[in-house]
Formats: structure tokens, C-alpha cells, sequence
């Protein structure tokens, strides 16, 4: 049977809410040779398949016109931001030269094009919530955290020795997995265990949370199932983003009264309990094993650990975008341009940290920019960048309050998972991460709920 345009595009949006944890599969990684990660991840196919469809079916892109207004301050922003890093690279040639042999201006397009893909996230989201009502939204956001909940499963038996090799054929087949060799630590549709943390702390656990907020008492057993992969990342990333949104959910449980109130305060009270019995056990020492030793690790120590060359990579966004700022304060030295000032920032001490002296010749290869969102951000657009991002989020917080009687459980799922993409961009970046500007598109959507079960 012939499918329609029409129905072709809601099965196109449907596969793209699906996939948006999923990296590029083996077919179509060759385009990572041609655009390269703003093709990490499968759902740039769908993503510009859609846009093609859209186009074809509306000759052009239009929408709600109640979602102009913050979309057009998005657009804006965009433009702005990625005009004032051309300048800066005209300012930095005039001022430095070039860099190791490198042009100014071929440092800032990588960013200047990850924030068009942003924008245009942005904009096709909002045909996707057009496109796919709101039960539909939820079951399929289900059956990829359940998808994902197999992988996490799978790959700790890897981890414990069990199934490597019919892993690795399926891996390979498929493309967008670690091999069982490169499993340190569990990394689900990443490539380490912090890229795990940030899929579960930014994504899965703020949508099971919502789920349960909002009567799915099934999602109280995903979360449990979910404390074991939890465990195998060995992130302390993943641990911390675990806990904020736990007391992100403790947080709206005091603040509702909802049908099936007793039931969750029930799990609260005892989960509360196993919480802060958990952490005094944990960081008194009182239970002596391998297992709350690393935890404990992860959760009070890693972040002080001097000999950890992770957390010293970690601090260098930090104090070079520091630097970067004070440089030019104003307007930034440009996003993608901090490498201008990393030898003149980054402390010769952290080279006795273990594989840090890799790190430090790793990054004279190119320009580079900070190396993590919120400091690249600050470092690169300056006071005024600054400005832009308050205007943004205040819209932002203006619509979701507006709108949050039409977004049902999905309001909690973008401000739990909204409030872990803080610390979540102070450590790493977002390039290419559909599920993350999923969660920040929340604000788009606008579902008539009336007679509806919000779960």
C-alpha cells in the first residue's frame, strides 16, 4: 500500500523521538569523515529527513504562532552569537596571528555550526510535537528507556565477562557501540561512563520520575532496575546527576497532591530513609566493602582526588574560560577561539596528573575551544552572551509557566532534567545530543489534556 507524504512524516517523527539516545549507526558513519560530530548520533538522518518532508508538505516551515515568539528569540540569539564569533576571529587574526598554523576562522565554524544544528533541533521538535499526540509521545519514550535498560543490562554481563563475543558481532553489525574491549566502564550509547551519566541524569530518569509523579506506579521497578547499570558507568557524574534528580522528584512529591499521593509519599518515606542511611553509611565507612568504597569515592572524594587526571581535564574549562574572560569581558574571545590562551592558562602543575601530559599535546592540534557548554559559553560570548542566555531562559520559564497545564507529565520531565543539564554542560559539551535539546524543546509542546490520564 502507498503510504502519504502525510503519514511518512508522522512515521519519520515517531523513529526520531525513538532514537534520540542513539549514536550513528555503521551505514551511515562515513558522514562523520565529511561533517564530523554533527553526525555522532542517528538522528541527524531523521532529523534532516523531517526537515525535507516538512518542506515538502507545507512549502516551508510554519508553526503554532504561539511558538513564534520564542523561537524568533532563539533564531535571534543564534545569529548573534555566531556574528560575534566571526568578528572575534577578525580580532583575534588582528591581534595573534594565527594559531600553530591555524586560521581564526576555521576555529570558530565548528561552533558556529553546532549552534545552527541547535537551532534547527529547536525548530523541528516543534513539528514533531505537532506531529505526535501526547500518549503516542509517552509510549515511545517508554520503549526507548526499556530499550536502553537491555543495553545497560547487557553490557555489565560484558563487564563480568559473560556474552563479549556475541556483543561485539552485534556491535559491530549495527555500529554506535562500544566493543567489549573499550567497556571500562558502562557507557550504554556513549563512549564512557560520564556520557551514560549524562543519558540517564538529563534524560531516562527525569522521564521515569515524571512517569511516577504522575501515577505509573511501574516506574518505581524501572528505577530500581536502573541502580545497576547506574552503578557499572563508575561515574561520579552519574552518580551525582542521580541524586539531583531524586531530590528534584522529593521536591514535586511536597509540592502536589495527587491521586495515588499515599502510595508515592509511602515509597518517598522509605526511599528517603535508604537515601540518607545510604550516604551517613557510605561516608562514615560503617559497611566496608569494594562496592560502598567506590561509591563513596565517586560521590564524596573523586572531585578532591589529586592524583585523578580526569577531574584535573575537568577543571581546565574552568580556569581557561576564566582566563579567556578576562581577557575580553565584553564580547568574549569567541566561541571555539579559548585555544588562543591555553598555554597562557593552563597550570604546568596539572602535567604530574596521570595522562595529562597526552591531554596537554592533544589540545595544540587545533585551536580548541573550552571543552565544556557553560564555560565555552561564558569564555566566548562574554557579558553580553550572558545577557542573551537570561533573556532566553526568563522566556522560557514565562511559557513553561504558561503552558504547563498542557504539558502533563512532561512539565516535570523538563525541569528535573532541565536543572541536571547545569552541571551536566559545566563538564562536558552538547554538540550533537539529540536527547538533551529534546528535553530543552519541552517548552514548545502544547497537548489538550482534558479528560486525559496523565500517565
Amino acid at each position: 500500500m502507498k503510504i502519504s507524504t502525510t503519514r511518512l512524516e508522522k512515521r519519520v517523527a515517531k523513529l526520531y523521538i525513538f532514537f534520540l539516545p542513539f549514536r550513528m549507526i555503521m551505514p551511515f558513519e562515513w558522514l562523520q569523515g565529511i561533517i564530523g560530530p554533527l553526525a555522532n548520533y542517528f538522528d541527524l538522518i531523521f532529523h534532516l529527513w523531517g526537515l525535507i518532508l516538512w518542506l515538502q508538505n507545507e512549502k516551508g516551515f510554519y508553526y503554532d504562532s504561539l511558538n513564534r515568539p520564542l523561537f524568533s528569540t532563539l533564531r535571534n540569539a543564534v545569529i548573534y552569537l555566531n556574528v560575534s564569533s566571526v568578528i572575534m576571529a577578525c580580532v583575534m587574526y588582528y591581534l595573534y596571528g594565527n594559531y600553530y598554523g591555524h586560521s581564526p576562522f576555521f576555529g570558530v565554524v565548528p561552533m558556529i555550526l553546532f549552534y545552527f544544528q541547535y537551532l534547527f533541533m529547536f525548530l523541528y521538535n516543534i513539528r514533531v510535537f505537532s506531529l505526535i499526540d501526547y500518549e503516542d509521545m509517552v509510549n515511545i519514550l517508554s520503549r526507548t528507556c526499556r530499550v536502553l535498560l537491555i543495553l545497560g543490562y547487557v553490557q555489565v554481563a560484558v563487564m563480568l565477562g559473560l556474552g563479549a563475543s556475541a556483543y561485539d558481532v552485534i556491535a559491530q553489525i549495527v555500529g554506535g557501540l562500544q566493543l567489549s574491549s573499550e567497556i571500562g566502564k558502562l557507557p550504554l550509547t556513549g563512549t564512557e561512563g560520564a556520557a551514560a551519566g549524562s543519558l540517564l541524569g538529563v534524560f531516562v530518569l527525569p522521564f521515569l520520575f515524571a512517569k511516577l509523579l504522575h501515577g505509573c506506579k511501574n516506574s518505581v521497578f524501572e528505577i530500581f532496575l536502573w541502580l545497576v547499570p547506574l552503578y557499572f558507568t563508575h561515574s561520579s557524574t552519574a552518580m551525582l546527576l542521580f541524586i539531583l534528580d531524586f531530590f528534584m522528584f522529593l521536591f514535586f512529591v511536597s509540592q502536589y497532591s495527587l491521586k495515588g499521593s499515599k502510595y508515592i509519599r509511602r515509597i518517598i518515606s522509605v526511599g528517603s530513609i535508604l537515601v540518607v542511611a545510604g550516604a551517613f553509611l557510605l561516608y562514615s565507612n560503617i559497611i566496608d566493602t569494594e562496592v560502598t568504597k567506590e561509591i563513596d569515592y565517586l560521590i564524596f572524594e573523586k572531585a578532591v582526588d589529586d592524583d585523578n587526571g580526569s577531574v584535573a581535564a575537568r577543571s581546565v574549562p574552568f580556569i581557561l574560560s576564566w582566563g579567556c574572560f578576562q581577557e575580553m569581558p565584553i564580547l568574549g574571545v569567541g566561541n571555539g577561539l579559548q585555544g588562543y590562551f591555553f598555554d597562557k592558562y593552563f597550570p604546568l602543575d596539572f602535567l604530574n596528573y596521570p595522562s595529562m601530559d597526552f591531554f596537554y599535546e592533544k589540545r595544540h592540534e587545533g585551536i580548541g575551544n573550552a571543552g565544556a557548554f557553560f564555560p565555552g559559553y561564558f569564555s566566548g560570548y562574554g557579558i553580553v552572551g550572558l545577557i542573551i542566555l537570561m533573556i532566553i531562559v526568563k522566556k522560557f520559564k514565562r511559557t513553561l509557566r504558561l503552558r504547563k497545564k498542557y504539558l502533563g507529565l512532561f512539565y516535570e520531565m523538563f525541569v528535573i532534567g532541565g536543572i541536571c543539564c547545569i552541571p551536566n554542560g559545566l563538564q562536558g559539551d552538547f554538540y550533537c545530543l539529540y536527547y538533551v535539546w529534546f528535553v530543552l524543546s519541552i517548552p514548545f509542546m502544547m497537548y489538550n489534556l482534558n479528560g486525559r490520564q496523565n500517565g
